[in-house]
């Protein structure tokens, strides 16, 4: 029996700068939008949306994913609106990694929390413009919900890292609890 994998999101929320300190051994790293940054050499699939500019886009080599090409590999765009993958990127990247059929399912940094710190800067990058945070809770209530339900489904552990007030509702663990092997 093929050992399923382990795959860990790591968005541009502060509590993403921890990942940088982490043995991500025996991982699959997946990073959305300016995340690659952090984890330069570190990252198997990157994800971004549509709009993203391709400046700001990784040149080295690895998986790119974007959230048009993917819904159009579902083929079903009320389903994409409804779940949430057209509208923000940690959903249609959590939705992404389920596909296959992970043990467990890591999130850092995908917190919605745009607390800035004693700098100022809201997001790993400096100051990010909260877009996702703005849609109405019960939205995102239902986003994550649908994640909850289909990591259920596949019997995926859902992991939220982050050590900050966050929007997921998954089980909070700290890094050095899970093991690498």
């Amino acid at each position: 029996m093929t050992e399923r994998p382990k795959i860990l999101i790591v968005g541009t929320g502060l509590s993403a700068m921890d990942a940088r300190n982490w043995n991500l051994e025996g991982w699959t790293v997946a990073v959305i939008h300016k995340a690659w940054e952090l984890l330069p050499d570190r990252w198997d699939w990157f994800f971004h949306c549509k709009s993203f500019p391709e400046a700001d886009k990784p040149k080295t080599i690895g998986l790119h994913v974007m959230n048009k090409e993917y819904c159009e590999t579902i083929g079903n765009d009320q389903y994409c609106i409804n779940s949430g993958i057209r509208r923000t990127t940690m959903v249609f990247a959590a939705h992404y990694c389920l596909d296959h059929r992970p043990q467990t399912l890591g999130f850092t940094g995908c917190d919605l929390n745009y607390t800035p710190d004693k700098d100022g800067n809201n997001v790993t990058y400096g100051i990010g413009k909260p877009d996702a945070a703005e849609l109405p809770i019960e939205e995102r209530q239902a986003w994550n919900k649908g994640i909850a339900v289909r990591a259920n489904d596949l019997d995926c552990e859902l992991i939220n890292f982050s050590q900050v007030e966050s929007d997921l509702p998954f089980e909070r663990q700290r890094w050095v609890k899970i093991k690498t092997s």
